[in-house]
């Protein structure tokens, strides 16, 4: 990142706080349904023991005296906090060309306030991502968890350089699309996996489609040649597709997910099956592409949750007529007029891949125009459900499934021992998806998140 961006990006505006963490401390969540992470159904009427930042049991009601603060959990269910598996940390929601820095804070605090406590950051400058990691792990900054890959890698010209070019405004755009590192050859694969991993990031992300048709398109050997240099130094890749062909030649080239669901056309049987069999989770993000779609025929409204948790006067950048100029957007407009014929066929490639035993996760791809910080993951589990997905699965993939894309076996489940981060909500979301979004309390290993704003 040049010293310019940085100054740049530190002169942003930063929101006040929207969070405060209370202390860890001891409490119950007494006779609320628990869904574990794991299965099909919740628990009733159990307590729930929290104390030094994790569940230290849980069993029927009534059974043990309640230790510290008590919260009732009647007609709530307990959750594991959420997993959203496809992040951006440093982007910002806002319309192309918009004259407004991203605000770092205020996004990773959106996440926890809709009981979001671990993120996966797919692809930022990794500087500034690196740097916002060791906040969050210091307490110098509130937000959940992070784990993080290296900055998108592409082919010259690929996906992601033009569509930051329209996306930001001048010279903030040119200067971050310059910095998007790419691969000519198959032979510079090591090399370039090797400097973009000095940082620290945890993983490799790759772009293997086009966005939109007509910028150019990483092939086979590149791609298996940059898996096979995320393999050799012990990091996982993941890779950015769009179409079937994208998905089995990731699959082919031995990745470790698909960062996108198969929403650039049809999704074959046969295809559903190959990727079964290959056993690679797909991170789907269906609702973010739905978004833009609507966003950019000026057809999009903002949810309950987006008016809960941002201004108006954001969303009224966005909403109805306001979105067309998105539409109207060199790049990002035909990406997004492209969409439009491809949305009959996302359903039943969803449900295809779930049939085949595809693990399905749960993204956002946020933030983005009219994909926001937080309430897009519930956006997501709600679209999941509608085009197919049992409420519970849709929730293992915000889970115990997401957790494992990580190995973060402390997290992700309901269970004695692990960390207490978790969701308590009014009603059953898994009868209703919605639920997720009546958020009564969350935890963040053990502390309870206030919210200020």
């Amino acid at each position: 990142m040049s010293l310019l961006l940085v100054v740049l990006l530190a002169c942003g505006e930063k929101a006040p706080d929207r969070v405060a963490l209370g202390p860890v401390e001891a409490a119950t969540v007494v006779d609320v349904s628990v869904f574990s992470g794991e299965g099909d159904a919740a628990l009733p009427h159990q307590d729930v023991f929290i104390e030094e930042g994790r569940i230290r049991g849980l069993g029927p009601t009534g059974t043990q005296p309640p230790r510290g603060r008590v919260v009732a959990g009647a007609g709530r269910t307990l959750l594991p906090g959420l997993i959203d598996a496809h992040v951006h940390i440093t982007a910002a929601p806002f319309m192309p060309g918009a004259l407004h820095l991203p605000d770092v804070s205020d996004n990773l605090q959106a996440w926890l306030v809709a009981g979001v406590t671990m993120v996966y950051d797919m692809g930022g400058p990794p500087r500034m991502v690196a740097a916002t990691v060791r906040k969050l792990a210091s307490g110098e900054q509130l937000g959940p968890r992070v784990r993080w890959s290296t900055a998108t890698i592409t082919v010259p010209g690929g996906h992601p350089i033009r569509a930051i070019k329209a996306l930001l405004p001048r010279p903030l755009g040119s200067m971050l699309a310059g910095q998007v590192p790419v691969i000519a050859h198959p032979d510079e694969a090591d090399a370039l996996v090797a400097e973009l991993l000095r940082d620290g990031p945890e993983a490799v992300k790759i772009i293997a489609d086009n966005l939109p048709s007509d910028t150019p398109k990483m092939d086979a050997p590149r791609l298996t040649a940059l898996v096979a240099a995320a393999h050799a130094r012990g990091k996982r890749a993941f890779v950015h597709v769009q179409r079937e062909e994208d998905a089995l030649m990731a699959a082919q080239a031995g990745a470790d997910a698909l960062v996108h669901g198969i929403l650039g056309g049809r999704l074959s049987e046969e295809g559903a099956a190959a990727l079964g069999r290959a056993g690679l989770p797909i991170v789907w993000t269906g609702s973010g592409f739905d978004a833009t779609e609507r966003l950019a025929r000026g057809q999009w409204t903002a949810s309950a949750m987006d008016r809960a948790l941002f201004p108006a006067a954001l969303l009224a950048t966005m909403e109805g007529a306001a979105g067309l100029g998105l539409g109207s957007a060199p790049v990002v407009g035909q990406f997004a007029a492209e969409l439009s014929p491809l949305r009959a066929d996302w359903g039943e490639n969803l449900r295809r891949a779930a049939r085949a035993g595809v693990p399905i996760l749960v993204g956002s791809d946020s933030p983005l125009p009219a994909d926001l910080p937080g309430s897009s993951l519930h956006a997501e589990l709600q679209w999941l459900v509608e085009q197919g997905l049992s409420p519970a699965e849709a929730l293992r993939g915000a889970t115990s499934a997401a957790a494992r894309l990580y190995d973060e076996s402390d997290r992700g489940v309901i269970a004695a021992g692990k960390v207490a981060d978790l969701l308590l909500v009014e009603g059953d979301p898994l009868t209703d998806i919605g639920a997720t979004a009546a958020i009564v309390q969350v935890w963040q290993g053990g502390r309870a998140v206030q919210r200020l704003r």
